[in-house]
């Protein structure tokens, strides 16, 4: 998969700019793809992928600071297992199940300096529901944190998780080194 993300980067900029050209002359704003992983006290473990694209209108050229608006998917899941006993007859039977569930969301990140913030509107996917979610996201560089609200199995649920992060950027006439 990162193998993936990667040519896919490398072609992306190969479209964009060519070698003779600034970035500052491209037709394309500039932006980020991402990978990170997140983590909370209660042993649920998350993978996301996330783009972003940056307006020009905010911020200096190369300076910043910067506005992405972005898209994300991601799965999530529980370390802990709910054990249950399933009785037939004589015979019992001890099934795992890991909570699991995925989601896509609408983001609106902001960076200065190498500090992030943002907010994200999404769904979740669980069990065939469809699940309205809300995040909070925060952090410097590639260490953050998370606060998800969602309504859970008729209870709102709070994530609140530790995140980790690695972004690839997209250069272009506003975001560049």
């Amino acid at each position: 998969m990162k193998k993936h993300v990667i040519i896919l980067v490398i072609i992306l900029q190969n479209f964009l700019i060519s070698e003779s050209e600034h970035p500052s002359s491209s037709n394309f704003p500039g932006g980020y793809l991402g990978f990170s992983i997140n983590y909370d006290t209660q042993q649920t473990i998350g993978f996301q992928l996330s783009l972003g694209i940056v307006i020009p209108t905010v911020g200096e050229a190369s300076i910043g600071p910067h506005l992405f608006p972005g898209i994300v998917h991601g799965v999530r899941y529980s370390l802990n297992s709910n054990k249950s006993i399933i009785s037939s007859g004589l015979i019992q039977f001890l099934v795992e199940k890991k909570r699991r569930y995925s989601y896509t969301d609408l983001q609106l990140l902001y960076m200065n300096n190498g500090v992030w913030g943002g907010v994200a509107k999404g769904k979740a996917y669980y069990h065939g529901e469809i699940i309205n979610r809300d995040k909070l996201f925060g952090g410097y560089l590639m260490f953050g944190g998370i606060i998800e609200k969602m309504p859970l199995n008729k209870e709102e649920q709070y994530y609140k998780g530790l995140h980790f992060g690695i972004a690839l950027p997209l250069i272009g006439n506003h975001f560049y080194p």
